[in-house]
Protein backbone atom coordinates (compact mmCIF):
# COMPACT_ATOMS: atom_id res chain seq x y z
CA UNK A 1 0.00 0.00 0.00
CA UNK A 2 0.90 3.79 -1.00
CA UNK A 3 2.70 5.29 1.87
CA UNK A 4 -0.24 7.44 3.79
CA UNK A 5 0.20 10.80 1.84
CA UNK A 6 -3.18 13.08 3.40
CA UNK A 7 -4.13 13.93 6.45
CA UNK A 8 -6.96 16.46 7.27
CA UNK A 9 -6.38 18.86 10.40
CA UNK A 10 -9.16 21.15 10.25
CA UNK A 11 -12.71 21.05 9.56
CA UNK A 12 -14.40 24.33 8.69
CA UNK A 13 -18.81 24.42 9.26
CA UNK A 14 -20.78 27.18 7.54
CA UNK A 15 -21.69 28.63 10.90
CA UNK A 16 -17.79 29.21 11.38
CA UNK A 17 -17.08 26.67 13.93
CA UNK A 18 -14.09 24.41 13.40
CA UNK A 19 -13.38 20.73 14.01
CA UNK A 20 -9.73 20.05 15.06
CA UNK A 21 -9.44 16.68 13.63
CA UNK A 22 -6.91 14.13 15.50
CA UNK A 23 -4.44 12.36 13.56
CA UNK A 24 -6.51 9.23 14.91
CA UNK A 25 -9.74 8.99 15.19
CA UNK A 26 -12.57 12.07 15.58
CA UNK A 27 -15.73 10.70 16.86
CA UNK A 28 -19.00 13.32 15.51
CA UNK A 29 -21.34 12.95 18.38
CA UNK A 30 -24.36 14.75 19.45
CA UNK A 31 -28.60 14.31 20.15
CA UNK A 32 -30.33 14.04 17.04
CA UNK A 33 -30.74 15.91 13.60
CA UNK A 34 -27.94 18.11 14.67
CA UNK A 35 -26.32 17.27 11.28
CA UNK A 36 -23.60 14.43 11.64
CA UNK A 37 -24.89 12.57 8.98
CA UNK A 38 -24.70 15.77 6.84
CA UNK A 39 -21.29 16.85 7.94
CA UNK A 40 -19.63 13.39 6.69
CA UNK A 41 -21.41 13.08 3.43
CA UNK A 42 -20.59 16.84 3.03
CA UNK A 43 -16.87 16.34 3.90
CA UNK A 44 -16.89 13.14 1.27
CA UNK A 45 -18.54 15.51 -1.61
CA UNK A 46 -15.67 18.48 -0.75
CA UNK A 47 -13.01 16.05 -0.99
CA UNK A 48 -14.67 14.44 -4.02
CA UNK A 49 -14.80 17.70 -6.25
CA UNK A 50 -12.13 18.53 -8.73
CA UNK A 51 -9.97 21.34 -7.44
CA UNK A 52 -11.58 24.75 -7.08
CA UNK A 53 -14.66 23.54 -7.82
CA UNK A 54 -17.25 25.59 -6.27
CA UNK A 55 -19.96 24.02 -3.91
CA UNK A 56 -23.33 25.26 -3.60
CA UNK A 57 -25.30 22.84 -1.88
CA UNK A 58 -23.57 22.18 1.37
CA UNK A 59 -25.06 23.34 4.73
CA UNK A 60 -23.02 22.23 7.61
CA UNK A 61 -19.55 22.35 5.68
CA UNK A 62 -17.78 25.15 4.35
CA UNK A 63 -14.24 23.81 4.01
CA UNK A 64 -11.53 21.53 5.53
CA UNK A 65 -7.78 21.63 5.50
CA UNK A 66 -5.53 18.75 4.67
CA UNK A 67 -1.71 18.45 4.33
CA UNK A 68 -0.38 16.12 2.01
CA UNK A 69 3.33 13.77 2.83
CA UNK A 70 5.89 13.44 0.48
CA UNK A 71 5.62 14.72 -2.69
CA UNK A 72 3.90 13.72 -5.98
CA UNK A 73 6.80 12.32 -7.49
CA UNK A 74 7.16 9.93 -4.85
CA UNK A 75 3.64 9.04 -4.75
CA UNK A 76 3.47 8.28 -8.17
CA UNK A 77 6.47 5.37 -8.13
CA UNK A 78 4.57 4.08 -5.23
CA UNK A 79 1.25 3.54 -7.05
CA UNK A 80 2.97 2.38 -10.07
CA UNK A 81 3.91 -0.48 -8.11
CA UNK A 82 1.42 -1.06 -6.82
CA UNK A 83 -1.07 -0.64 -9.48
CA UNK A 84 0.61 -0.73 -12.36
CA UNK A 85 0.73 2.54 -14.69
CA UNK A 86 -1.41 1.89 -17.99
CA UNK A 87 -0.56 3.39 -21.59
CA UNK A 88 -3.08 5.70 -23.34
CA UNK A 89 -6.29 4.32 -24.64
CA UNK A 90 -9.73 3.58 -23.95
CA UNK A 91 -11.33 3.34 -20.46
CA UNK A 92 -14.57 3.27 -18.48
CA UNK A 93 -14.64 6.80 -18.33
CA UNK A 94 -13.09 8.01 -21.90
CA UNK A 95 -10.07 7.83 -23.85
CA UNK A 96 -7.09 8.96 -22.56
CA UNK A 97 -3.91 10.75 -24.55
CA UNK A 98 -1.47 9.75 -22.22
CA UNK A 99 -0.31 7.09 -19.25
CA UNK A 100 -2.91 6.41 -16.58
CA UNK A 101 -3.92 4.62 -13.03
CA UNK A 102 -6.44 2.11 -12.92
CA UNK A 103 -7.98 2.19 -9.23
CA UNK A 104 -9.63 -0.82 -7.73
CA UNK A 105 -13.38 0.34 -8.91
CA UNK A 106 -11.84 0.00 -12.49
CA UNK A 107 -11.66 4.14 -12.49
CA UNK A 108 -9.21 5.10 -14.83
CA UNK A 109 -7.41 8.37 -14.00
CA UNK A 110 -4.69 10.04 -15.88
CA UNK A 111 -1.24 11.45 -14.11
CA UNK A 112 -2.11 14.72 -14.93
CA UNK A 113 -5.40 14.92 -13.06
CA UNK A 114 -3.47 13.45 -10.12
CA UNK A 115 -1.14 16.40 -10.54
CA UNK A 116 -3.77 18.60 -10.50
CA UNK A 117 -5.11 17.32 -7.39
CA UNK A 118 -1.84 16.62 -5.61
CA UNK A 119 -1.97 19.36 -2.60
CA UNK A 120 -5.17 21.10 -3.00
CA UNK A 121 -7.50 22.11 -0.06
CA UNK A 122 -10.13 22.32 -2.23
CA UNK A 123 -11.25 18.84 -3.74
CA UNK A 124 -9.03 16.31 -4.13
CA UNK A 125 -10.76 15.31 -7.49
CA UNK A 126 -10.02 11.66 -8.76
CA UNK A 127 -7.66 11.22 -5.79
CA UNK A 128 -10.44 11.30 -3.31
CA UNK A 129 -11.35 7.56 -5.27
CA UNK A 130 -8.13 6.29 -3.80
CA UNK A 131 -7.68 8.38 -0.77
CA UNK A 132 -10.71 8.56 0.85
CA UNK A 133 -13.08 5.16 2.19
CA UNK A 134 -16.59 6.46 3.29
CA UNK A 135 -19.30 3.83 3.91
CA UNK A 136 -22.47 5.13 4.95
CA UNK A 137 -25.34 2.59 6.96
CA UNK A 138 -27.41 2.59 3.12
CA UNK A 139 -24.76 0.65 1.43
CA UNK A 140 -22.88 -1.81 4.00
CA UNK A 141 -25.01 -4.54 4.07
CA UNK A 142 -24.10 -5.52 0.30
CA UNK A 143 -20.55 -5.24 0.84
CA UNK A 144 -20.41 -9.13 1.44
CA UNK A 145 -22.26 -10.33 -1.99
CA UNK A 146 -20.37 -12.41 -4.57
CA UNK A 147 -18.18 -11.32 -6.40
CA UNK A 148 -16.81 -12.18 -10.01
CA UNK A 149 -13.17 -13.88 -10.18
CA UNK A 150 -10.12 -11.65 -11.92
CA UNK A 151 -7.20 -12.60 -14.19
CA UNK A 152 -4.91 -12.41 -12.18
CA UNK A 153 -1.68 -12.03 -15.00
CA UNK A 154 -3.10 -9.07 -16.82
CA UNK A 155 -5.90 -7.61 -14.35
CA UNK A 156 -5.30 -6.68 -10.10
CA UNK A 157 -8.38 -7.08 -7.59
CA UNK A 158 -11.20 -4.21 -8.05
CA UNK A 159 -13.10 -5.08 -5.31
CA UNK A 160 -11.92 -6.20 -0.91
CA UNK A 161 -13.60 -9.58 -1.76
CA UNK A 162 -10.87 -10.41 -4.65
CA UNK A 163 -8.67 -8.35 -2.13
CA UNK A 164 -9.40 -11.10 0.99
CA UNK A 165 -9.07 -13.86 -2.24
CA UNK A 166 -5.24 -12.37 -3.46
CA UNK A 167 -4.01 -12.01 0.19
CA UNK A 168 -4.76 -14.57 2.68
CA UNK A 169 -3.23 -11.93 5.58
CA UNK A 170 -6.38 -9.76 5.03
CA UNK A 171 -8.68 -12.74 5.07
CA UNK A 172 -6.98 -13.62 8.69
CA UNK A 173 -8.05 -10.19 9.60
CA UNK A 174 -11.14 -10.27 8.99
CA UNK A 175 -11.56 -14.08 10.27
CA UNK A 176 -10.26 -12.64 13.57
CA UNK A 177 -12.77 -9.70 14.39
CA UNK A 178 -15.80 -11.88 12.97
CA UNK A 179 -14.86 -14.69 15.42
CA UNK A 180 -14.33 -11.67 18.22
CA UNK A 181 -18.04 -10.49 17.65
CA UNK A 182 -20.07 -13.31 16.02
CA UNK A 183 -17.93 -16.36 17.66
CA UNK A 184 -18.55 -17.29 14.53
CA UNK A 185 -14.97 -16.46 11.44
CA UNK A 186 -15.12 -16.40 7.83
CA UNK A 187 -13.44 -18.20 4.95
CA UNK A 188 -13.00 -17.09 1.35
CA UNK A 189 -13.63 -19.83 -1.31
CA UNK A 190 -10.82 -19.76 -3.81
CA UNK A 191 -12.04 -23.20 -5.35
CA UNK A 192 -15.85 -22.02 -6.92
CA UNK A 193 -14.63 -21.26 -10.83
CA UNK A 194 -16.03 -17.69 -11.89
CA UNK A 195 -17.25 -16.53 -8.35
CA UNK A 196 -15.31 -15.75 -5.33
CA UNK A 197 -17.74 -16.57 -2.61
CA UNK A 198 -17.09 -15.34 1.01
CA UNK A 199 -18.79 -18.29 3.60
CA UNK A 200 -19.55 -17.98 7.28
CA UNK A 201 -17.57 -20.83 9.79
CA UNK A 202 -14.27 -22.37 9.48
CA UNK A 203 -13.13 -25.50 7.50
CA UNK A 204 -11.98 -28.53 9.31
CA UNK A 205 -9.60 -29.39 6.45
CA UNK A 206 -6.84 -27.51 5.11
CA UNK A 207 -6.85 -26.44 1.19
CA UNK A 208 -3.50 -27.97 0.83
CA UNK A 209 -1.89 -27.32 -2.27
CA UNK A 210 -3.59 -27.87 -6.02
CA UNK A 211 -5.92 -29.24 -6.79
CA UNK A 212 -7.59 -29.33 -3.14
CA UNK A 213 -8.83 -32.51 -2.44
CA UNK A 214 -12.76 -33.01 -2.77
CA UNK A 215 -13.36 -33.35 0.99
CA UNK A 216 -12.11 -30.03 1.13
CA UNK A 217 -13.79 -28.53 -1.58
CA UNK A 218 -17.30 -30.52 -0.24
CA UNK A 219 -16.71 -29.35 3.40
CA UNK A 220 -16.62 -25.58 2.30
CA UNK A 221 -19.45 -25.72 -0.15
CA UNK A 222 -21.14 -26.61 2.96
CA UNK A 223 -20.63 -23.62 4.41
CA UNK A 224 -23.05 -21.28 4.50
CA UNK A 225 -22.76 -17.91 2.63
CA UNK A 226 -22.06 -14.83 4.50
CA UNK A 227 -24.51 -12.51 2.37
CA UNK A 228 -27.47 -14.79 3.44
CA UNK A 229 -26.34 -13.92 7.11
CA UNK A 230 -28.18 -11.66 9.92
CA UNK A 231 -27.62 -8.14 8.73
CA UNK A 232 -25.15 -7.72 11.90
CA UNK A 233 -22.52 -10.09 10.52
CA UNK A 234 -22.80 -8.64 7.10
CA UNK A 235 -22.41 -4.99 8.01
CA UNK A 236 -19.55 -5.55 10.00
CA UNK A 237 -17.57 -8.06 7.71
CA UNK A 238 -18.52 -6.06 5.15
CA UNK A 239 -17.17 -2.66 6.45
CA UNK A 240 -13.75 -5.05 7.41
CA UNK A 241 -13.24 -6.36 4.41
CA UNK A 242 -13.18 -2.54 2.73
CA UNK A 243 -11.07 -1.14 5.43
CA UNK A 244 -8.35 -3.82 5.47
CA UNK A 245 -8.60 -4.36 1.43
CA UNK A 246 -8.49 -0.92 0.86
CA UNK A 247 -6.40 0.79 3.61
CA UNK A 248 -7.41 4.22 2.55
CA UNK A 249 -5.05 7.06 4.15
CA UNK A 250 -8.69 8.64 5.03
CA UNK A 251 -11.67 6.22 6.71
CA UNK A 252 -14.75 7.78 7.14
CA UNK A 253 -18.11 5.96 8.58
CA UNK A 254 -21.51 7.05 8.97
CA UNK A 255 -23.14 5.03 11.99
CA UNK A 256 -21.02 2.29 12.39
CA UNK A 257 -23.36 0.62 14.87
CA UNK A 258 -25.82 0.36 12.49
CA UNK A 259 -27.29 -2.94 12.33
CA UNK A 260 -24.50 -4.72 15.53
CA UNK A 261 -25.54 -5.21 19.24
CA UNK A 262 -23.87 -3.63 21.70
CA UNK A 263 -20.88 -5.89 22.31
CA UNK A 264 -20.55 -6.07 18.75
CA UNK A 265 -20.24 -2.32 18.75
CA UNK A 266 -17.52 -2.35 20.90
CA UNK A 267 -15.22 -4.53 19.00
CA UNK A 268 -15.46 -3.11 15.85
CA UNK A 269 -15.10 0.07 18.06
CA UNK A 270 -11.66 -1.43 19.19
CA UNK A 271 -11.22 -2.78 15.45
CA UNK A 272 -11.15 0.81 14.16
CA UNK A 273 -9.23 2.25 16.78
CA UNK A 274 -6.01 -0.22 15.35
CA UNK A 275 -6.34 1.57 12.04
CA UNK A 276 -4.33 3.86 13.58
CA UNK A 277 -1.31 1.60 13.31
CA UNK A 278 -1.97 1.14 9.56
CA UNK A 279 -1.61 5.04 9.37
CA UNK A 280 -5.44 5.50 8.62
CA UNK A 281 -6.69 8.99 10.20
CA UNK A 282 -10.35 7.77 10.90
CA UNK A 283 -13.72 10.10 11.00
CA UNK A 284 -16.73 8.72 11.92
CA UNK A 285 -20.61 9.96 12.97
CA UNK A 286 -21.80 7.85 15.76
CA UNK A 287 -25.07 7.82 18.04
CA UNK A 288 -23.40 4.31 20.57
CA UNK A 289 -20.97 4.40 23.72
CA UNK A 290 -19.90 0.95 22.42
CA UNK A 291 -18.60 2.39 19.67
CA UNK A 292 -16.69 5.21 21.87
CA UNK A 293 -15.88 3.04 24.24
CA UNK A 294 -14.25 0.28 21.97
CA UNK A 295 -12.50 3.21 20.35
CA UNK A 296 -10.64 4.38 23.67
CA UNK A 297 -9.81 0.94 24.81
CA UNK A 298 -6.24 1.36 23.09
CA UNK A 299 -4.14 4.09 24.61
CA UNK A 300 -3.86 6.57 22.89
CA UNK A 301 -1.12 9.14 22.04
CA UNK A 302 -1.23 12.49 22.55
CA UNK A 303 -4.07 13.78 19.39
CA UNK A 304 -5.11 10.41 18.68
CA UNK A 305 -8.76 10.33 19.87
CA UNK A 306 -10.97 13.39 20.14
CA UNK A 307 -14.82 13.89 19.95
CA UNK A 308 -16.29 16.70 18.48
CA UNK A 309 -20.17 17.12 20.12
CA UNK A 310 -22.31 19.04 16.91
CA UNK A 311 -25.05 21.18 18.28
CA UNK A 312 -27.16 23.22 15.79
CA UNK A 313 -29.53 26.27 17.36
CA UNK A 314 -31.38 28.51 15.19
CA UNK A 315 -29.85 26.22 11.69
CA UNK A 316 -26.65 27.21 12.72
CA UNK A 317 -23.99 24.44 14.13
CA UNK A 318 -21.92 24.27 17.11
CA UNK A 319 -18.74 22.17 18.03
CA UNK A 320 -17.59 21.41 21.50
CA UNK A 321 -14.23 19.51 21.42
CA UNK A 322 -13.25 17.12 24.12
CA UNK A 323 -9.41 16.76 24.50
CA UNK A 324 -7.33 13.85 23.95
CA UNK A 325 -6.90 14.30 27.89
CA UNK A 326 -10.60 14.41 28.72
CA UNK A 327 -11.69 11.41 26.54
CA UNK A 328 -9.36 9.32 28.63
CA UNK A 329 -11.28 10.49 31.64
CA UNK A 330 -14.32 9.73 29.81
CA UNK A 331 -13.51 5.91 29.49
CA UNK A 332 -10.97 5.38 32.40
CA UNK A 333 -13.35 6.43 35.10
CA UNK A 334 -15.13 4.09 36.39
CA UNK A 335 -18.10 6.77 37.64
CA UNK A 336 -18.23 7.39 33.75
CA UNK A 337 -17.81 3.86 32.80
CA UNK A 338 -20.58 1.88 34.67
CA UNK A 339 -22.87 4.28 35.55
CA UNK A 340 -24.32 4.48 31.80
CA UNK A 341 -23.22 8.38 31.50
CA UNK A 342 -21.24 8.27 28.07
CA UNK A 343 -25.14 8.48 26.48
CA UNK A 344 -25.16 11.87 27.97
CA UNK A 345 -23.48 12.83 24.82
CA UNK A 346 -25.87 11.95 22.41
CA UNK A 347 -28.64 13.33 24.04
CA UNK A 348 -29.98 17.38 24.74
CA UNK A 349 -28.75 17.08 28.42
CA UNK A 350 -27.99 15.48 31.23
CA UNK A 351 -29.89 14.96 34.48
CA UNK A 352 -27.44 13.33 37.32
CA UNK A 353 -29.21 12.26 40.75
CA UNK A 354 -27.48 10.59 43.61
CA UNK A 355 -28.96 7.45 42.87
CA UNK A 356 -30.11 5.19 40.09
CA UNK A 357 -33.76 4.95 41.80
CA UNK A 358 -34.00 9.17 41.89
CA UNK A 359 -33.26 8.56 38.02
CA UNK A 360 -36.64 6.27 37.88
CA UNK A 361 -38.77 8.38 40.16
CA UNK A 362 -37.62 11.73 38.34
CA UNK A 363 -37.82 10.16 34.82
CA UNK A 364 -40.99 8.51 35.48
CA UNK A 365 -42.19 11.63 36.31
CA UNK A 366 -41.25 13.74 33.03
CA UNK A 367 -42.28 11.21 30.80
CA UNK A 368 -45.88 11.31 32.42
CA UNK A 369 -46.19 14.88 32.17
CA UNK A 370 -48.84 15.97 29.88
CA UNK A 371 -48.69 18.60 27.24
CA UNK A 372 -45.01 20.30 26.77
CA UNK A 373 -44.57 21.56 30.18
CA UNK A 374 -41.35 19.22 30.73
CA UNK A 375 -40.94 19.38 27.00
CA UNK A 376 -37.00 20.49 27.63
CA UNK A 377 -35.81 17.51 29.70
CA UNK A 378 -37.78 15.13 28.09
CA UNK A 379 -34.93 14.74 26.21
CA UNK A 380 -32.37 14.70 28.60
CA UNK A 381 -30.20 11.44 29.42
CA UNK A 382 -30.96 10.46 33.26
CA UNK A 383 -27.96 8.94 34.97
CA UNK A 384 -26.34 8.53 38.65
CA UNK A 385 -22.96 9.02 39.98
CA UNK A 386 -23.15 6.83 43.36
CA UNK A 387 -23.69 9.74 45.40
CA UNK A 388 -22.97 13.22 46.01
CA UNK A 389 -19.40 13.05 46.13
CA UNK A 390 -19.10 12.08 42.28
CA UNK A 391 -21.40 14.37 40.76
CA UNK A 392 -19.34 17.51 40.59
CA UNK A 393 -16.85 15.89 38.85
CA UNK A 394 -19.72 14.35 36.35
CA UNK A 395 -20.61 18.07 35.63
CA UNK A 396 -17.18 19.59 35.04
CA UNK A 397 -16.60 16.67 32.55
CA UNK A 398 -20.37 16.92 30.49
CA UNK A 399 -19.98 20.59 30.37
CA UNK A 400 -16.49 20.52 29.06
CA UNK A 401 -18.21 18.63 25.93
CA UNK A 402 -21.13 21.42 26.04
CA UNK A 403 -23.36 19.12 27.38
CA UNK A 404 -26.06 21.01 29.80
CA UNK A 405 -25.55 19.16 32.63
CA UNK A 406 -28.30 19.64 35.74
CA UNK A 407 -27.50 18.02 39.31
CA UNK A 408 -30.38 17.30 41.70
CA UNK A 409 -29.83 16.41 45.08
CA UNK A 410 -31.13 15.54 48.41
CA UNK A 411 -31.65 18.59 51.36
CA UNK A 412 -28.14 17.86 52.58
CA UNK A 413 -26.34 18.73 49.74
CA UNK A 414 -25.30 21.28 51.93
CA UNK A 415 -23.99 19.70 54.56
CA UNK A 416 -20.52 18.66 53.69
CA UNK A 417 -18.17 21.87 52.85
CA UNK A 418 -15.60 20.36 50.71
CA UNK A 419 -18.60 18.35 48.37
CA UNK A 420 -20.58 21.67 48.31
CA UNK A 421 -17.83 23.72 47.29
CA UNK A 422 -16.59 21.05 44.10
CA UNK A 423 -20.29 21.07 43.00
CA UNK A 424 -20.61 25.03 42.84
CA UNK A 425 -17.12 25.11 41.08
CA UNK A 426 -17.99 22.81 38.83
CA UNK A 427 -21.16 23.92 38.33
CA UNK A 428 -19.22 27.23 37.22
CA UNK A 429 -20.07 29.01 40.64
CA UNK A 430 -18.60 30.67 43.39
CA UNK A 431 -19.35 29.29 46.71
CA UNK A 432 -18.66 32.62 48.48
CA UNK A 433 -21.46 34.26 46.77
CA UNK A 434 -23.48 32.53 49.20
CA UNK A 435 -21.78 31.59 52.48
CA UNK A 436 -23.32 33.74 54.51
CA UNK A 437 -27.04 32.53 53.59
CA UNK A 438 -25.60 28.92 53.27
CA UNK A 439 -23.99 29.46 57.07
CA UNK A 440 -27.38 30.91 58.49
CA UNK A 441 -28.95 27.14 57.31
CA UNK A 442 -26.14 25.13 58.57
CA UNK A 443 -26.81 26.92 62.05
CA UNK A 444 -30.13 26.87 62.28
CA UNK A 445 -30.12 22.80 61.28
CA UNK A 446 -27.31 22.07 63.55
CA UNK A 447 -29.40 23.53 66.36
CA UNK A 448 -32.36 21.19 65.50
CA UNK A 449 -30.27 18.18 66.56
CA UNK A 450 -32.86 15.86 69.34
CA UNK A 451 -31.64 14.27 72.40
CA UNK A 452 -33.45 10.91 73.30
CA UNK A 453 -35.94 11.09 75.33
CA UNK A 454 -37.63 8.10 77.61
CA UNK A 455 -40.87 9.01 77.59
CA UNK A 456 -41.46 9.04 73.77
CA UNK A 457 -39.18 6.61 72.75
CA UNK A 458 -40.79 4.18 74.92
CA UNK A 459 -44.42 5.08 73.55
CA UNK A 460 -42.39 4.69 70.08
CA UNK A 461 -40.73 1.18 70.79
CA UNK A 462 -44.37 -0.09 72.30
CA UNK A 463 -46.11 0.74 69.02
CA UNK A 464 -43.46 -0.94 66.89
CA UNK A 465 -43.67 -4.29 69.13
CA UNK A 466 -48.00 -3.86 69.25
CA UNK A 467 -47.33 -4.22 65.33
CA UNK A 468 -46.93 -7.89 65.51
CA UNK A 469 -47.22 -10.50 68.10
CA UNK A 470 -44.15 -13.32 65.92
CA UNK A 471 -42.16 -14.54 68.55
CA UNK A 472 -38.81 -13.09 66.40
CA UNK A 473 -38.07 -9.28 65.66
CA UNK A 474 -38.30 -9.00 61.99
CA UNK A 475 -35.87 -6.72 60.51
CA UNK A 476 -37.70 -4.17 59.73
CA UNK A 477 -38.99 -3.84 63.11
CA UNK A 478 -35.74 -4.16 64.35
CA UNK A 479 -34.43 -1.19 62.47
CA UNK A 480 -37.27 1.22 64.22
CA UNK A 481 -36.27 0.24 67.41
CA UNK A 482 -32.72 1.34 66.62
CA UNK A 483 -33.51 4.37 64.73
CA UNK A 484 -35.60 5.35 68.13
CA UNK A 485 -33.10 4.85 70.24
CA UNK A 486 -30.50 6.95 68.25
CA UNK A 487 -30.05 10.65 68.63
CA UNK A 488 -31.46 12.26 65.51
CA UNK A 489 -29.14 15.50 64.33
CA UNK A 490 -30.45 18.10 63.23
CA UNK A 491 -29.71 17.07 59.34
CA UNK A 492 -31.55 13.59 59.65
CA UNK A 493 -34.63 16.09 60.65
CA UNK A 494 -34.14 18.27 58.12
CA UNK A 495 -34.06 15.30 55.22
CA UNK A 496 -37.48 14.17 56.85
CA UNK A 497 -38.99 17.49 57.12
CA UNK A 498 -37.16 19.54 54.50
CA UNK A 499 -37.52 23.35 53.88
CA UNK A 500 -40.92 23.25 56.40
CA UNK A 501 -38.24 23.18 59.21
CA UNK A 502 -36.85 26.32 58.85
CA UNK A 503 -38.14 29.35 59.79
CA UNK A 504 -37.83 33.52 59.87
CA UNK A 505 -35.32 34.51 58.12
CA UNK A 506 -33.50 31.11 57.67
CA UNK A 507 -35.92 30.40 55.36
CA UNK A 508 -35.04 33.95 53.26
CA UNK A 509 -31.21 32.36 53.27
CA UNK A 510 -32.25 28.54 51.75
CA UNK A 511 -34.27 30.92 49.12
CA UNK A 512 -31.25 32.90 47.91
CA UNK A 513 -29.21 29.36 48.38
CA UNK A 514 -31.29 27.28 45.92
CA UNK A 515 -31.82 30.46 44.16
CA UNK A 516 -28.13 30.98 43.37
CA UNK A 517 -27.68 26.98 42.55
CA UNK A 518 -30.56 26.64 40.25
CA UNK A 519 -28.91 29.83 38.35
CA UNK A 520 -25.69 27.20 38.16
CA UNK A 521 -28.06 24.13 37.36
CA UNK A 522 -28.04 22.76 40.78
CA UNK A 523 -31.63 21.64 42.02
CA UNK A 524 -32.37 20.83 45.51
CA UNK A 525 -35.52 18.68 46.51
CA UNK A 526 -36.84 21.08 49.00
CA UNK A 527 -39.14 17.90 50.32
CA UNK A 528 -35.46 16.74 52.01
CA UNK A 529 -35.31 13.42 50.27
CA UNK A 530 -37.34 11.23 47.64
CA UNK A 531 -39.23 9.44 50.34
CA UNK A 532 -40.78 12.17 51.21
CA UNK A 533 -42.96 13.10 48.15
CA UNK A 534 -45.33 10.54 49.19
CA UNK A 535 -45.60 9.73 52.87
CA UNK A 536 -48.45 7.88 52.63
CA UNK A 537 -46.53 5.06 51.26
CA UNK A 538 -44.18 2.75 53.83
CA UNK A 539 -40.44 4.04 53.98
CA UNK A 540 -38.39 1.45 55.82
CA UNK A 541 -37.33 0.48 52.68
CA UNK A 542 -36.70 2.71 49.48
CA UNK A 543 -36.75 -0.43 47.36
CA UNK A 544 -39.89 -0.79 48.40
CA UNK A 545 -41.26 2.77 48.16
CA UNK A 546 -40.34 2.92 44.92
CA UNK A 547 -41.77 -0.22 43.88
CA UNK A 548 -45.17 0.83 45.41
CA UNK A 549 -45.29 4.76 44.19
CA UNK A 550 -44.49 3.33 40.57
CA UNK A 551 -47.10 0.81 40.65
CA UNK A 552 -49.56 2.84 41.91
CA UNK A 553 -48.68 5.86 39.61
CA UNK A 554 -48.31 8.12 42.55
CA UNK A 555 -45.83 9.95 40.86
CA UNK A 556 -48.11 11.54 37.86
CA UNK A 557 -49.19 14.49 40.62
CA UNK A 558 -46.15 14.46 41.99
CA UNK A 559 -44.76 17.08 44.43
CA UNK A 560 -41.62 17.22 42.33
CA UNK A 561 -42.92 18.61 39.68
CA UNK A 562 -42.75 22.52 39.85
CA UNK A 563 -38.62 21.76 40.36
CA UNK A 564 -38.47 19.39 37.49
CA UNK A 565 -40.53 22.41 35.31
CA UNK A 566 -37.12 25.01 36.47
CA UNK A 567 -34.94 22.14 35.30
CA UNK A 568 -36.74 21.78 32.07
CA UNK A 569 -36.41 25.96 31.86
CA UNK A 570 -32.99 25.92 32.47
CA UNK A 571 -32.05 23.23 29.86
CA UNK A 572 -33.97 25.32 27.41
CA UNK A 573 -31.61 28.55 28.01
CA UNK A 574 -28.41 25.76 28.36
CA UNK A 575 -29.92 25.12 24.67
CA UNK A 576 -28.75 28.86 22.91
CA UNK A 577 -25.42 28.68 21.39
CA UNK A 578 -22.71 28.31 23.45
CA UNK A 579 -20.94 31.46 23.12
CA UNK A 580 -24.03 33.02 23.81
CA UNK A 581 -25.28 30.68 27.04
Amino acid sequence: MTSRAIKISTITLKSGAQIDVADGITAIVGPNNVGKSSLLRELVQHLSRQPYEQSTSAKVVASYEASFSGDFDAFTAELTEELGIQPPGQYMHGVFTENAFVFGNGTAVPLSQLASSWGSNSGLGMLSQYFTLYLNAEGRLGLTTDTSSYDSYNAKPSNPLQQLWAKPELERRVDELSKKAFKTGVTVNRYSGSMIHLHAGSTRLSPGGLPVSMEYQQEINALPLLHEQGDGMRALVGMAMSIVAGQAPLILIDEPEAFLHPPQARVFGKFLAEQRAAGSQVIIATHSEDILSGLTSIVADTDDVSIARLTRHENKNYVAQVSTGDVRVLFDDPLIKYYDMLNGLFSTAVVVCEADGDCTYYRAVVESSPGDELQDVQGAHFTHAGGKSRISKAIKTFRAARVPAVAIFDIDVLQNDSEFDAIVLAAGGDPKQIEGHRNNVLTAVNAGTQKVKRVPVKAEIDEVFGRSTARELSTSHASLVREAVTPKSGWKVFKRAGKSMLSGGVVTSYDEVTKYLESLGVFILEQGELERLHQERTQTDKAAWLRDVLSNSDFVSSPALQMLKRVSTFIARAQVAPEES
